[in-house]
């Protein structure tokens, strides 16, 4: 199971078997104790279904643990959990959002569309299915920004190029166990990158608005 921080948390076992979602993702609540980038993770939880061969107050649980924080952004890298293939499921429309309430995209240079992620049910990439066109110019990939997009046969002949802007963020420091300041590094993107002006009059890449995945 990939262990990716935005990849959806999912019911096991009993608890598995009680829910009526095909993928048994944890509700979107849930979901967004994992943020993409911060100092603080993600702390354990029990999370509970009802349970159909029970009374009506019982229910069947799983125990997820602590995630450590993810200190680092760069918009190289997609932080969408994009489809899922499961034609075990269905085998006429098998694509499947992996992450349906998910809505983290990154901004692209020059607002070019970028691929978007493609794996099965554990989260492994299956690179057989880059360059297929789902519609609107869109194309299954690996979803980062840096890999271009794929070509689409007898269509779009894609792009190799870095379409990424080059930005990164670190957290530094904290003020310790408060959490309530923290110190970043940005570095603000690729040279020559169009660039806008804060208040402070530091110098940051524009970004443009992301496709929708």
């Amino acid at each position: 199971m990939s262990t990716l921080i935005y990849e959806p948390a999912r019911l096991r076992g009993a608890a598995a078997a009680a829910n009526p979602s095909l993928t048994d993702n944890l509700g979107a609540r849930q979901q967004a104790s994992d943020v993409a980038f911060g100092p603080v993770g993600r702390y354990p939880f029990r999370y509970s279904v009802p349970d159909p061969a029970g009374d009506a107050y019982a229910v069947v649980c799983n125990r997820f643990g602590a995630r450590n924080p993810k200190l680092s952004f760069t918009d190289a890298k997609t932080w969408y959990p994009g489809f899922e293939y499961r034609p075990d499921l269905n085998a006429e429309t098998p694509l499947f959002y992996r992450n349906l309430d998910a809505s983290t995209v990154v901004p692209s240079r020059g607002n070019e569309i970028y691929s978007t992620r493609i794996v099965d049910r554990d989260g492994s990439v299956l690179t057989a299915l880059y360059g297929t066109d789902i519609g609107g110019g869109h194309v299954l990939g690996t979803g980062n920004p840096e890999d271009g997009r794929p070509a689409i046969e007898g269509g779009d002949p894609g792009t190799t190029a870095d379409l990424s802007l080059g930005g990164r963020i670190r957290v530094l420091n904290t003020n310790g166990k408060k959490n309530t300041k923290v110190r970043i590094a940005v570095r603000p993107g690729h040279r020559g990158a169009s660039a806008t002006l804060t208040k402070t009059g530091q110098r940051y890449p524009r970004l443009a608005a992301a496709h929708a995945a």
